[in-house]
């Protein structure tokens, strides 16, 4: 909104001083409540005296319509100008200076009444959950866009105190597409949690499972002892004895001792090759 002089620009550091106060847009933010009391007085009376077109609150009077009170992050005391008016906490010298030589102000700013017309914004919607070439006649609050967007997108809104009722003759579809609707809280839950649960529990736990069988299988084979090499052959149990045409072998285990392990020795199976 476009400020016609500057002396339509409230200073409020030249009427309060904002030592040990914390500033905001608009707004003030008093803990001690005997300083609230003295801030306010003193920001009504340079308002008053001024013929500023401003409204000054305490919190617990700003009017409900504007959905803004019950909130902490809101100040103890909110200055509301009207429309052609601004408010500053520090005003710039060369506002000053534009006073004294009478020039232009080229300044806009925002925090009206969203009532006034001149605030209302221009809402352009497209896409396939909307209807083509239709007007809204109604007006939406800033808070239902929040609503709006949760209700095309399919997801779940947290506590708020927009609506779509105004909006929904802009809607393609009443409501979101099924598979885009919010899963019931448990499920829901459950699956945002799954690729963590894969990644920190069942990914390590399958990787113990292999390695567990794998050494198994390892202890097994060394254990075996020479079962393992008679698979596909013929025990032989008298020393020194073979099959004509066979190649006697001993067993791996009695490699290094004179007589075989047992006095067992081995030849190949007539159905084996040689």
């Amino acid at each position: 909104m476009r400020i016609e002089s500057p002396r339509n620009v409230f200073c409020i550091s030249s009427h309060v001083d904002l030592a040990g106060i914390k500033v905001g847009d608009n707004m003030l933010y008093i803990s001690d409540k005997a300083r609230q009391e003295q801030v306010y007085e003193k920001l009504k009376k340079a308002v008053s005296d001024g013929n500023y077109k401003i409204n000054v609150y305490y919190k617990k009077d700003f009017p409900l319509r504007f959905g803004y009170k019950n909130t902490p992050r809101v100040g103890d005391i909110i200055l509301e100008p009207h429309i052609g008016y601004a408010v500053h906490p520090f005003c710039p010298p060369e506002l000053s200076l534009i006073s004294r030589n009478q020039s232009a102000l080229h300044m806009s700013t925002h925090g009206m009444s969203p009532d006034e017309p001149e605030m209302r914004a221009l809402l352009v919607m497209k896409g396939p959950a909307f209807n083509e070439n239709v007007k809204v006649n109604s007006i939406p609050n800033n808070t239902d866009l929040y609503a709006l967007m949760c209700h095309v997108l399919g997801i779940l809104e947290a506590p708020n105190n927009g609506s779509i009722s105004s909006l929904l003759m802009a809607l393609r579809i009443p409501r979101a597409v099924p598979w885009a609707m919010p899963d019931p809280p448990l499920k829901a839950a459950f699956f945002d949690k799954l690729p963590t649960l894969v990644i920190t529990v069942l990914m390590p736990g399958l990787m113990l499972l292999v390695f567990c069988i794998t050494l198994c299988c390892f202890a097994v084979s060394e254990h075996r002892g020479d079962v393992s090499l008679l698979k596909g052959y013929r025990l032989l149990n008298e020393r020194g004895r073979s099959h004509q045409g066979y190649v006697l072998r001993r067993s791996q285990n009695a490699v290094n001792d004179r007589t075989p392990r047992h006095g067992v020795l081995m030849s190949m199976s007539s159905e084996d090759e040689l």
